[in-house]
């Protein structure tokens, strides 16, 4: 219970951490790596932070959609920590995020009207 109820938090100390950085989920704006990391960074106290993508081509230009990004917990405390460069077992379309291209976080409304994107 305790750890469902902290990972709860961290998906909201995300959302939050972005949202105050001016960083919001959007479909027409992208965003680069580093100033997402930095937001999260600075909201966690952490320097390493899992970043998954996929890139699809969108107007015609190469992109990145954000799938998933991890803010690692300690397994005792529970408290962030940083994370591992990459798990083991990982579906293959899960490919770290490039720092040279911009990425998107789309919103929901996107995300479910486009199942399986």
């Amino acid at each position: 219970k305790q750890w469902y109820q902290r990972r709860v938090a961290i998906t909201a100390g995300i959302d939050d951490a972005l949202k105050s950085d001016g960083i919001v989920p959007s479909a027409k704006k992208g965003y680069k790596l580093n100033d997402i990391t930095s937001a999260i960074s600075d909201a966690f106290r952490v320097t390493k932070i899992n970043y998954w993508c996929r890139s699809v081509t969108y107007k015609g230009r190469k992109v990145q959609l954000i799938l998933e990004i991890w803010v690692c917990l300690n397994r005792s405390s529970f408290s962030a920590q940083d994370c591992p460069s990459r798990p083991s077992g990982l579906p293959e379309a899960y490919t770290a995020c490039s720092d040279t291209v911009d990425v998107y976080i789309l919103p929901k409304s996107v995300l479910d009207a486009n199942e399986g994107l």
